[in-house]
């Protein structure tokens, strides 16, 4: 988790955009919600979202053209 974790801060950086970095370990609720929002009960950080709106799981967009990212 740490190393994809790793990758999409690295490209989020590199595009100099805004995000907001959600520890999920440390809530029952927030991975809840995430999952929810995921649209996946077994979904696994990281996730990526703009705003409420979910843009996919990490693999699906390194695998993309990075410039789909969004700034929160």
């Amino acid at each position: 988790v740490k190393q994809r974790q790793a990758e999409v801060t690295r490209i989020l950086d590199i595009n100099k955009m805004k995000y907001e970095l959600i520890d999920v370990s440390i809530s029952e609720h927030l991975l809840h919600e995430m999952r929810v929002k995921a649209g996946n009960p077994n979904a696994v950080p990281p996730q990526i979202f703009n705003g409420d709106d979910y843009c996919g799981h990490i693999h699906l967009n390194l695998v993309s053209n990075q410039s789909k990212f969004s700034p929160m």
